[in-house]
């Protein structure tokens, strides 16, 4: 992975090149490929507590991004424990509802977003159990200049 990223940038054609990633923090690849790390985001407060409540009702944090192990476990749960993933869901603010709804507005008043938290079936809920926990993650901004170039101050 680092030969790769490291001889394709310079061939990319542009002279800066941006990166968010998850597991940057875990594998440095992309620093050990020439990318300077910049900054990393922690989650927000109202996804890790919504992530804490799922574990209440038995989802595993570690498994919470596979959409299969997700829809075996809202499956599993009664129509009050489901209404509860969907209050715990409909709990979260700012960004994670525009990522959640994944539509094309820009942002999404409360009950645009409760309605759609309200009528998605199991499958699609399951999804969103998967975004929570990509947003639950911190994430590691990196960013490439190409050589040739004067240096930005960053």
């Amino acid at each position: 992975g680092v030969k790769i990223v490291r001889e394709t940038l310079p061939l990319c054609g542009k002279p800066y090149v941006e990166c968010i990633a998850v597991m940057a923090q875990y594998n440095p690849f992309l620093e050990k490929a020439g990318m300077r790390r910049i900054l990393v985001t922690q989650p927000r407060k109202d996804v890790l507590e919504a992530v804490q409540e799922l574990e209440t009702l038995g989802f595993n944090p570690v498994y919470l991004a596979s959409e299969k192990l997700n829809a075996r476990k809202l499956r599993e749960l009664d129509k009050a424990e489901i209404e509860r993933v969907r209050g715990i869901l409909r709990s979260l603010t700012g960004p994670a509802r525009k990522r959640i709804s994944g539509g094309r507005k820009a942002w999404y008043k409360k009950h645009e977003y409760e309605t759609i938290i309200n009528s998605v079936q199991l499958p699609r809920l399951a999804h969103i159990l998967s975004i929570v926990a990509v947003l639950s993650q911190p994430k590691v901004y990196l960013f490439w200049q190409h050589p040739d170039r004067n240096p930005l101050r960053i």
